[in-house]
């Protein structure tokens, strides 16, 4: 009988320790929501609107996507990329790394610019694998490159200027390079811009340069082994004009 009565002391004991560090937890959890009071932009994807604490140590964040693109393309992007994006972004904060690292579990409610649903994001320790929140910095810029990208192509054909529109953009990830093809909008043709093919070439490849060499990001870009290339199309799609920058000599 006293053995029985030890064991259910025991027993109670390690309940009332579990429970306290449970509680603890889920206390430390609505301190830090209690610190929220605006909205927070993560990699100029996602707003950050309001948070609130779930039962078993769960923390929800009520976010909208920031660019009005199709839907399909951002449902899928926020279980992939996006999700990677907001993994980093949290475990750089010091008070969210070590709620992480005691088990948080974090629930994004995504909502489109019209407040739409989107989709909802589970992020669970599990998600924060080293090549995700530490990844080399060429891997890191290859992941922005690719997303950028993809959230780009859903707003093409695009106009730059009159007469001109982007109409392809792409990201080849085994020669790092991005790529851009512009073309004529319906109804304009070369002679708008220039009085011969050779003049037309001049000033396209001058005007990506004068871009390219005054971006100081992109600048950079390059010194590390990224290269800019831009094409221009004629309407029957002839290829008018290419220009690569692909080295910081070629901006001078």
């Amino acid at each position: 009988m006293k053995r029985k009565i030890l064991k259910i002391t025991a027993g109670l004991t390690v309940a009332i320790f579990v429970f306290a560090c449970h509680d603890s937890r889920q206390r430390k959890l609505e301190d830090m929501v209690k610190t929220f009071t605006e909205p927070i932009t993560i990699a100029n994807m996602l707003s950050i609107n309001s948070v609130s604490t779930l039962p078993n140590f769960t923390l929800k964040m009520n976010a909208t996507w920031l660019q009005d693109v199709n839907i399909d393309f951002v449902r899928e992007a926020a279980q992939t990329t996006c999700k990677n994006s907001i993994a980093r972004n949290l475990y750089q904060n010091k008070t969210f790394m070590e709620l992480i690292n005691e088990g948080l579990v974090i629930c994004f409610t995504i909502s489109d610019l019209h407040g739409n649903h989107i989709s909802d994001v589970y992020i669970k320790s599990d998600d924060f694998k080293d090549d995700i929140i530490n990844p080399s910095e060429k891997e890191y810029n290859i992941e922005n490159f690719r997303q950028q990208m993809q959230i780009l192509q859903k707003t093409l054909p695009q106009k730059v200027e009159d007469g001109i529109v982007i109409c392809a953009a792409a990201f080849n990830e085994l020669t790092g390079t991005v790529e851009y093809t512009w073309t004529f909008e319906e109804g304009y043709d070369i002679t708008y811009f220039a009085d011969s093919v050779e003049d037309f070439q001049n000033l396209a490849t001058q005007s990506w340069k004068n871009f390219v060499s005054s971006n100081e990001i992109i600048v950079d870009f390059i010194s590390k082994g990224f290269v800019w290339k831009y094409m221009f199309l004629d309407n029957d799609k002839t290829v008018l004009v290419t220009a690569v920058f692909d080295e910081i000599e070629d901006l001078n």
